[in-house]
């Protein structure tokens, strides 16, 4: 991914995604901004409980570096699950959500994280958006698949089409997961879960690949390998680039992924 440093903000924008100007896109670092600890930098999460101030500036800022107002960022609650939303309006009411999809240019379709994955999808073709957020739930209810699906039917999006990004999130080397998670991987990716999983530093526990996961759900859906980005950017093991919630905590920040049709 491409970083751009801006006055309030630092944001980090796909290449392959850059080419197709009738789109702008980003995910957000933690850097700049204006929350204070715990939140410190630049929080993206409406969820969390940061000052509304310090929350609607960073909000302000981010929008301000894509060149939209902030009243286009549309969030949803996420829930962990596998529900995908259509996005018609900026008034639309905030949906219980992981992954919203759209057609109508100015909405700035977003998604928040600290550790799950961020994938943001563009048909070009028949000009749709996609933001997913993807935890190790929403990977193990395959969410990535299940929007591709809902992108087909609703705009007659073909996968072959489609150009994705998995965004910055917790890497395999360091996102060390119980045999519960295991079993549940086994499950949901019955062939090829010993690609996910490695030893875990403890003996019951296993190291799971996240970012490999979903690149293998975008591939068995019909996305052409070479129209997938990986960013390959560990949110664990960069504290003063990403917020993380298994490293500080469900109280911290959260960085934001969105993607818009202009």
């Amino acid at each position: 991914m491409i970083k751009k440093t801006y006055e309030h903000s630092s944001l980090l924008y796909f290449e392959h995604l850059l080419a197709f100007k009738e789109t702008t896109h980003f995910s957000t670092t933690r850097e700049k901004g204006f929350s204070q600890t715990p939140y410190k930098g630049l929080n993206m999460g409406p969820t969390t409980d940061d000052n509304p101030i310090h929350l609607a500036k960073n909000h302000q800022a981010a929008a301000r570096s894509i060149d939209v107002a902030s009243e286009a960022l549309f969030f949803t609650h996420q829930t962990h699950g596998a529900n995908v939303v259509h996005v018609d309006s900026r008034e639309q009411a905030t949906p219980k959500a992981d992954a919203l999809i759209t057609q109508q240019p100015g909405i700035c379709i977003c998604v928040q994280t600290a550790d799950c994955i961020p994938i943001l999808l563009y048909d070009p073709k028949h000009k749709a958006v996609a933001a997913v957020h993807s935890g190790w739930r929403g990977t193990m209810k395959h969410i990535v698949s299940r929007t591709l699906e809902v992108m087909q039917k609703a705009y007659g999006s073909s996968p072959s089409d489609v150009v994705a990004g998995i965004g910055p999130g917790i890497s395999p080397e360091v996102y060390e997961v119980g045999p519960e998670v295991v079993k549940a991987v086994q499950r949901a990716f019955p062939y090829t879960w010993q690609q996910l999983i490695n030893p875990g530093i403890s003996t019951d526990k296993a190291m799971l690949d996240l970012w490999k996961a979903n690149h293998q759900l975008l591939t068995a859906s019909g996305v052409k390998n070479n129209r997938i980005a990986m960013a390959n950017l560990c949110t664990y093991s960069n504290p003063a680039q990403f917020f993380s919630a298994r490293r500080d905590g469900e109280k911290t920040g959260r960085m934001a992924s969105g993607i818009m049709l202009r």
